[in-house]
């Protein structure tokens, strides 16, 4: 049976709609655009088999625009803007191309923050982080469904600036908050702070990060169980190194292309000199390239990690994911994935490459920090409403059995259906008639 969804757009007063049909072991279906009044259809667009069907993560842009999270079953992907004019433009634009990229309305809210890290600066004051909290819109309503990441970016010499990512951009439509420290060894500071990770990879710069989950935590009330650490190429080393961290207190990590070896690092990438000028010679700081590798730390892996790598990548090279999964794997560990995008470098080039690297981040995340729907969290809401008013009366019939007299049987049961009606009346006052709820 084709599936077939639909939206309506009252300021076109068209309707979207979307098949989809499994056909020769591979989705393939259309959009078509329908006018509302007269029934008849405007414009048709094929769907690749990347595009899954949406369901509801559908944020409205103006314009009669759409911006789509799809999901299937408990996986979303981020696929791109859909849009209900049909005036000369495709029923669908992939959100991954840097021109839609540009039209896109962000899924959060940026902000600049800044916090003391552990050792003091030049001038002898606390030395200060910056970064950038990217708050999503639809941030969960129950403090216990919220969960975030921190953004540990590239380089290690990069920034993370309140700009455009796809990456964040997908997560904090997911409702993930994501927040992307500047620690040492960033530019934007000067060349002073730049250096000051020299020979010193998951050193300063790790603990800058740890300083930034701490602040995470503390000010916007998150569980430790639910925070973790995602990032690419340098982002991805550094993942790798917190989540090997004995006792870490990153809960979780995925790693985008990220270094696992820094020995194949020299001796296989195409950019070594960069390691070699910011590590020194391997084998003059052999201990020190050994110490600072995540995969010689690997039996120490507790938390839950994805590896993410492309098949063609020359700069973090292949083998620095696959490698690394396959000694996590010998040596018994269980909660670890690994994804390798077929014919992909290092990065994500295709619309293709990127919904698969990004259906895997969100099938990890739901196992390890998963987000309830919206209808579960309102469901959460009232019945910590109605826990106060259930608790009170109950405590009292509780009082009245202590001393189990005829009076006070006739009280309990007095008190019971007193919680009885409570219950129910502030139930229908809530949710109507409840003709919308499920059948428990």
């Amino acid at each position: 049976m084709p599936l077939i969804v639909g939206q309506y757009d009252a300021e076109s007063d068209r309707v979207l709609i979307q098949t989809q049909i499994q056909k020769e072991e591979r989705d393939v279906g259309e959009l078509v655009l329908i006018d509302a009044d007269s029934g008849s259809i405007l414009k048709r667009q094929d769907l690749d088999a990347v595009v899954l069907p949406w369901h509801d993560m559908i944020c409205p842009m103006g314009g009669s625009e759409y911006l789509m999270t799809a999901r299937e079953g408990e996986m979303r992907a981020f696929v791109g803007i859909f849009n209900c004019r049909g005036d000369g433009e495709p029923l669908m634009r992939v959100g991954f191309e840097p021109q839609v990229q540009k039209a896109l309305r962000s899924s959060c809210e940026m902000s600049d923050v800044t916090y003391a890290t552990f050792d003091m600066d030049e001038h002898g004051k606390a030395r200060m982080i910056h970064g950038v909290l990217f708050m999503p819109k639809n941030l969960p309503v129950v403090e216990s469904q919220r969960a975030a990441l921190i953004y540990a970016h590239g380089g290690p010499t990069a920034n993370t600036a309140k700009a455009w990512s796809a990456d964040v951009q997908f997560l904090t439509s997911l409702g993930y908050i994501v927040f992307g420290p500047n620690p040492r060894g960033s530019y934007g500071h000067g060349k002073k702070f730049e250096s000051l990770n020299d020979a010193d990879w998951g050193g300063g710069d790790f603990r800058d990060y740890c300083y930034g989950l701490t602040f995470l935590i503390r000010n916007y009330h998150l569980d430790t169980r639910r925070v973790g650490i995602f990032g690419g190429s340098y982002g991805g080393y550094m993942t790798n190194w917190a989540i090997t961290r004995p006792n870490t207190p990153f809960a979780f990590g995925i790693s985008l292309y990220g270094i696992s070896n820094l020995f194949l690092t020299v001796k296989e990438s195409v950019i070594a000199g960069m390691t070699l000028t910011e590590m020194g010679d391997p084998e003059e700081n052999h201990d020190l390239y050994k110490e600072r590798s995540p995969y010689f730390w690997a039996q120490h892996v507790a938390s839950p990690l994805l590896l993410i790598h492309g098949s063609r990548d020359k700069r973090t090279v292949t083998k620095q994911s696959s490698l690394f999964y396959e000694e996590l794997i010998r040596l018994g560990k269980q909660d670890v994935r690994y994804v390798e995008i077929e014919g992909e470098g290092h990065g994500f080039r295709t619309t293709k490459a990127r919904v698969e690297s990004m259906q895997a981040m969100a099938d990890f995340l739901w196992h390890v920090a998963p987000i309830a729907s919206e209808e579960e969290q309102q469901e959460m809401l009232i019945i910590e409403e109605m826990k106060g008013d259930f608790l009170e009366v109950l405590h009292e019939a509780m009082r009245a059995a202590v001393c189990p007299t005829e009076e006070n049987k006739s009280n309990f049961q007095s008190l019971l259906d007193k919680i009885r009606n409570q219950l129910w009346n502030r139930a229908v006052e809530l949710r109507g008639s409840g003709e919308d709820c499920d059948s428990a």
